[in-house]
């Protein structure tokens, strides 16, 4: 389970379904793009997603048991 970083530093590859515009930046349908995980890991102002009180109870605590369905309880969706 990897929770603090992740796992390798470009993500996988996905592809544009439409045109888009992202942060002011023109993405056409068809374009392949690869998110750039090494950023996460050097710059802490863009982990702050995933680590945002407001989304997650205690998001520094490692709790990898918030992410398992049980009997009573119903896995919360990943934002």
């Amino acid at each position: 389970i990897q929770k603090l970083n992740p796992i390798s530093l470009l993500g996988l590859p996905h592809v544009a379904t439409e045109d888009d515009i992202h942060n002011d930046f023109f993405v056409p349908k068809g374009a392949i793009v690869i998110t750039n995980n090494w950023r996460l890991i050097v710059f802490p102002r863009h982990r702050l997603f995933y680590r945002d009180a407001n989304t997650w109870a205690d998001p520094e605590i490692f709790r990898p048991e918030r992410f398992v369905e049980t009997a009573n309880s119903t896995k919360k969706k990943d934002p």
